[in-house]
């Protein structure tokens, strides 16, 4: 027989599955998959995948409640990071125009430095009184 079909493992997941479509995540689907990571479990969001790696099953219950909790947190943390992000954005186009105008004005500022190195070495009346 699979390990797929054993009783406990159909069991968990068929409730982990439950769970999912209780709390409103329909669509999403929990696997258990005892020991095939090092990691206790995972959220695959472009899959709406649960999978949970821990070999014993209350311990794959405490890491399908953690993974539960994470996937409503990022609904609630979704306008914040949206909100970073623009900010991002907005310093970035900020940085950027100020880096170009920089650019632009570094030739006739190179040109100045070797205009001034090339005169000579007179002091300016008043400096170093």
């Amino acid at each position: 027989m699979e390990k797929r079909e054993e009783k406990g493992l159909v069991n968990i997941e068929e409730n982990m599955n439950t769970v999912l479509e209780r709390v409103g995540f329909r669509g999403w689907t929990s696997v258990w998959a005892p020991g095939k990571s090092s990691k206790r479990g995972e959220v695959i969001p472009r899959e709406r995948l649960v999978i949970i790696y821990d070999k014993d099953p209350s311990r794959a219950w405490e890491t399908f409640q953690h993974e539960l909790v994470e996937l409503k947190l990022r609904r609630v943390l979704r306008p914040y990071r949206v909100l970073c992000n623009k900010l991002i954005e907005v310093v970035e186009k900020v940085t950027y125009v100020e880096k170009e105008a920089f650019i632009n004005e570094l030739p006739d500022l190179l040109q100045a430095i070797k205009g001034g190195c090339s005169r000579s070495k007179r002091v300016p009346n008043g400096v170093g009184k």
